[in-house]
């Protein structure tokens, strides 16, 4: 099992490489864990994201890339303590494309997003 350190060096070093989009789909998440006393609303946090994600999607839609923006910063600021630091990281991206107001980036990244929640969903009720 990778560290968590160990997963952003290759995320990284694989997100500036063309082959990224090929390979992230069989990356595992590294361990991600809640810290005690949050597990119980796991289920709730990843349906509330999957709520404001269809959000983002009307957004996309209306060209609203503020709110697209908001939503991206906010997931980021409170996604670490759940235990899901790969969203924090798809939100930083999020937020960036929605500033540059870069419609196939965004697209990319919710669709890395509602994989990443689709997952995490599945682990739990595993």
């Amino acid at each position: 099992m990778l560290t968590w350190g160990e997963f952003y060096h290759i995320y990284l070093k694989l997100k500036q490489s063309s082959y990224f989009l090929q390979v992230e789909h069989d990356l595992k998440y590294p361990e991600e864990k809640a810290r005690p006393g949050l597990e119980q609303y796991l289920e709730e946090f990843i349906e509330d994201r999957s709520n404001e994600l269809a959000q983002v999607k009307e957004s996309l839609a209306s060209k609203e890339y503020d709110n697209i923006a908001s939503i991206g910063h906010k997931w980021k600021g409170f996604c670490e303590p759940y235990g899901f630091h790969t969203l924090e990281l798809l939100s930083k991206d999020l937020e960036l494309a929605a500033k540059s107001c870069e419609a196939e980036k965004v697209t990319a990244h919710i669709e890395k997003i509602e994989r990443y929640l689709s997952d995490k969903k599945d682990d739990l009720l595993s």
